[in-house]
């Protein structure tokens, strides 16, 4: 993320009534998501924009994340 804040919760059930449940906030240059998408895993979390923000979207290319992978086990 680049700028702004987001929230990132989880909704519970209990007694017949949905709960939300605030987990944290992160704010500019955190990330949130990528590896989620990077092993393309579901998310178990709801992420709310608190602050207006600007984020780098990330999208999964086999190619790419197969290199990142590379690299990593030789270091």
């Amino acid at each position: 993320m680049k700028t702004g804040e987001f929230e990132f919760s989880k909704k519970f059930r209990k007694e017949n009534r949905q709960k939300r449940i605030p987990i944290a906030n992160i704010g500019p240059y955190e990330l949130f998501g990528d590896l989620d998408c990077l092993l393309n895993k579901p998310r178990f979390y709801t992420v709310t924009c608190v602050i207006h923000a600007t984020c780098y979207k990330i999208s999964i290319d086999v190619k790419y994340v197969f290199l990142i992978l590379r690299i990593s086990i030789r270091e």
